[in-house]
């Protein structure tokens, strides 16, 4: 039996989902309508105000440059919710990418993040996006990308 906070997780579980599959698949256009214009972008290095057109047109660069490193699978592995009111919802994930680079054994990066997600309407608009690491230093530590 459902009640309205179990349908809001539900709903917010296929979200992320659906954002999982549109990253696998590269679908920048439906990354993009995932955000609010603008959103809030923040990582180890500070916050700014982003444009979800500045947003998705970094998005095949940074998928390329990926690829070129040997990543060869991203995965959402855990996502945790809570609710904030009955508007916004705050939800923890977490993500492993994987790089496979020729000669090497595989690599595994787990990346953490948290977003604000707007549920007062369908669709779901993230407007906060929060990166916990400073993934380039990470995957340099690790020797995946070149310092």
């Amino acid at each position: 039996m459902d009640n309205p906070t179990n349908v809001a997780m539900n709903a917010i579980g296929q979200f992320f989902q659906a954002l999982e599959q549109e990253t696998i698949a590269g679908d920048f256009p439906a990354l993009a309508a995932r955000f609010s214009e603008p959103f809030i972008a923040a990582s180890p290095n500070g916050a700014r105000v982003a444009q979800r057109a500045v947003f998705v047109q970094a998005m095949p660069a940074r998928k390329e440059l990926f690829e070129k490193m040997g990543k060869n699978s991203t995965r959402l592995i855990s996502l945790e919710t809570t609710e904030i009111d009955a508007r916004y919802t705050m939800a923890k994930t977490r993500w492993q990418l994987t790089f496979q680079r020729e000669g090497h054994d595989p690599q595994k990066v787990f990346a953490d993040s948290t977003y604000i997600v707007d549920t007062a309407a369908q669709p779901f608009q993230i407007i906060l996006y929060l990166t916990s690491q400073d993934l380039p230093r990470v995957l340099a530590e690790k020797g995946i990308l070149p310092r």
